[in-house]
């Protein structure tokens, strides 16, 4: 019964890749590939904040394993996409393009290793990346259809997914400056008293 979640995961992910590899829709496929990006936010918000936390470790599981579900679609969806469009899924001809790939094929690969790890004390500072990688989506780069970036082109629309971000991003570096903090003076305590 414990692994019971994990094996359900496994076969939804290969149901909806058998349904993205015989659906030929572009239009869908692309749908499918904005939605389940917008799928992992919320739940590697939640991560992202109570990861590191003892107290919360239940809920921050649970949160970095339901947002490496939702990436594993995303993924599964961008390589399929990418397949109707005749395109490779990374693109290297342009500085901005190595970025992108680079940068958001480590992000993808740190949120799912949020499924076996996410409990790990190293995943509480890798998960900056992901976050890093979240904030530039909507600050720097545009939508298929735009030359300017998100949060210029719809402001409305991705101006509090961006200022959530941001204010999830401070109160982790907040949380985390106190953490240090405290280590650091309970460990020159502990120099001090022998």
């Amino acid at each position: 019964m414990k692994h019971k979640w994990g094996i359900l995961a496994m076969c939804a992910i290969f149901a909806v890749g058998i349904f993205l590899w015989r659906y030929d829709n572009i239009d869908t496929v692309r749908l499918i590939t904005v939605w389940t990006a917008r799928l992992i936010l919320p739940p590697f918000i939640v991560g992202f904040i109570y990861s590191g936390r003892r107290q919360e470790a239940v809920v921050q599981r649970i949160a970095c394993r339901i947002a490496a579900f939702a990436m594993t679609i995303h993924a599964l969806s961008i390589i399929r996409l990418s397949y109707l469009a005749g395109e490779a899924p990374l693109s290297f001809r342009t500085p901005m393009e190595w970025l992108v790939s680079i940068g958001g094929a480590a992000a993808l690969g740190l949120v799912l290793a949020g499924w076996p790890f996410g409990d790990q004390p190293w995943y509480r500072w890798a998960m900056y990346w992901p976050m890093g990688v979240f904030i530039f989506t909507y600050v720097i780069l545009s939508r298929h259809s735009e030359t300017i970036p998100r949060i210029f082109a719809s402001p409305l629309y991705f101006g509090p997914v961006l200022a959530l971000l941001l204010v999830a991003f401070g109160w982790r570096v907040f949380v985390d400056y106190k953490t240090i903090k405290t280590k650091l003076s309970e460990r020159s305590r502990k120099g001090s008293t022998r």
